[in-house]
C-alpha cells in the first residue's frame, strides 16, 4: 500500500517531481517524507524552518570525523579524547540534551496525491489521515478476506463517515455473514443452519424451491449485499 505525492509546483511548471511513500497509520512519518520531497523541488515559493542539529552541536564544542576503518561517525567533545559514537547529529543531540538551532529553507509547499496502489478509489487530494484510514482498512480487509472495497463502501453506507478502523473492525464482526456465489447458495446454507432438515422428508427436500426462497432473502431487506466487482463473489452483511 503506498501513495504518490506530487509537488504541484513542479507540476505547474512542466516537472514531474514526487515520491512513492508507503502508506501506514503514521501521520507524522509520512508528513515528514512528503515534506523532505517539496524541499527539493526546483520552484520552491516558500521558506520553511528546519532543526539545525549539526550547528548547535557545534556550537557546544562538538566535532565530527569519520572512522577510518568502521566508517561510522565519531563526535568528540572539545577538549575531550573519547570518541563517542551516534548515528547523526541529531541522535547526538537528543542525548546530550543540546536543543538545535533553526535554519530557513526555500520549499515548495503544495502536493497532491497523483498516484496509489492498494488503497482503492483514493482520490487527489484525500489527506494523509483519509491514507493512514485506508491502511488500517485494507489490513482489516485482507485478515477478514473481504475486498477492500467493499469494506470501503459498507463503511460509507453505514458508518456515516465519521468512523475509524477499529470501529469498522467491531461492525464487520457483528454484521458480516459471509461470501458466496449466488443468493441461492447462502439460502440453502442458511436454512440448513437455522431449520430442522431433519424433520423434512428426504424425499421431498429435493422439491425445495431454493431459487424461490433466495429471492425471499434478497427482498427481505434483513441483509445488504455487495459484489466484488459485476461478477465476483456475493458478500453478505446484516443490514441491522
Amino acid at each position: 500500500m503506498r501513495i504518490y505525492a506530487a509537488c504541484l509546483a513542479s507540476y505547474n511548471n512542466g516537472v514531474l517531481h514526487g515520491i512513492w511513500i508507503d502508506a501506514s497509520d503514521d501521520i507524522d512519518a509520512m508528513q515528514a517524507e512528503i515534506n523532505a520531497m517539496l524541499r527539493t523541488s526546483r520552484f520552491p515559493n516558500v521558506t520553511v524552518s528546519l532543526p539545525d542539529y549539526e550547528t548547535a552541536a557545534r556550537a557546544a564544542g562538538w566535532t565530527h570525523e569519520t572512522a577510518r576503518f568502521t566508517g561510522a561517525p565519531s563526535f568528540q567533545r572539545s577538549g575531550d579524547k573519547t570518541a563517542f559514537q551516534f548515528d547523526s547529529w541529531k541522535d547526538l543531540c537528543e542525548s546530550e540534551g543540546i536543543e538545535p538551532a533553526e535554519k530557513l529553507v526555500p520549499s515548495a509547499e503544495e502536493w497532491a496525491i497523483h498516484d496509489s496502489e492498494g488503497l482503492g478509489d483514493l482520490g487527489e487530494y484525500a489527506g494523509l489521515a483519509e491514507v493512514a484510514r485506508r491502511a488500517s482498512v485494507a489490513e482489516l480487509a485482507d485478515d477478514r478476506d473481504i475486498p477492500l472495497a467493499v469494506l470501503l463502501q459498507f463503511a460509507s453506507d453505514y458508518m456515516n463517515g465519521d468512523w475509524d478502523s477499529a470501529d469498522l473492525e467491531s461492525e464487520v464482526d457483528e454484521r458480516y455473514r459471509g461470501s458466496y456465489d449466488t443468493w441461492r447458495d447462502f439460502a440453502e446454507e442458511f436454512t440448513e443452519e437455522t431449520a430442522d432438515m431433519n424433520a423434512i422428508p428426504e424425499w421431498l427436500q429435493g422439491h425445495i424451491d431454493w431459487d424461490s426462497i433466495a429471492r425471499d432473502f434478497e427482498l427481505s431487506g434483513d441483509f445488504t449485499a455487495y459484489r466484488d466487482g459485476e461478477v465476483g463473489s456475493l458478500y453478505l452483511f446484516w443490514a441491522c
